[in-house]
């Protein structure tokens, strides 16, 4: 699969960078994921996450999917190198969205605990001192 490099230095189109990320959401949420641990992927990397994610599409269809992601600048091509990497502008992106959604689903889980410890202290409360409530 032959890959090049955008050669005029242009950052990418808002709109067409942001569709594209709405189109391959699931693909790029999963390498960011994964940018945790690998700086850099090779193509056969990207192309197994996106096997993982659309099982019933064929290699052929994931290396479609890969170059579309390129082409929209998802992804670029290292210098020096065969070995891709998420846009920058993506990950920051990508990893503050992912951060807020885990933050609040803390606050969800922190009152809900809340709630539980404070039903479970008046239970207490009301069985030590005899009253019983419905």
């Amino acid at each position: 699969m032959a890959m090049k490099l955008r050669q005029n230095g242009d950052m990418p189109n808002p709109r067409s960078l942001t569709f594209a990320l709405y189109t391959h959401w699931d693909a790029i949420e999963r390498l960011v994921i994964l940018g945790r641990e690998f700086p850099a992927f090779d193509q056969d990397q990207i192309v197994l996450v996106l096997s993982h994610i659309a099982p019933g599409k064929t290699r052929e269809e994931n290396e479609s999917t890969l170059r579309q992601m390129l082409n929209s600048e998802l992804l670029q091509l290292m210098p020096r190198g065969s070995s891709l990497q998420i846009n920058p502008l993506v990950v920051d992106f990508v990893r503050a969205l992912i951060r807020e959604h885990e933050l609040g689903l803390s606050a969800v889980l922190k009152t809900r605990i809340d709630a539980i410890k404070t039903a479970t202290e008046r239970l207490s409360v009301s069985l030590q001192s005899g009253e019983v409530h419905p």
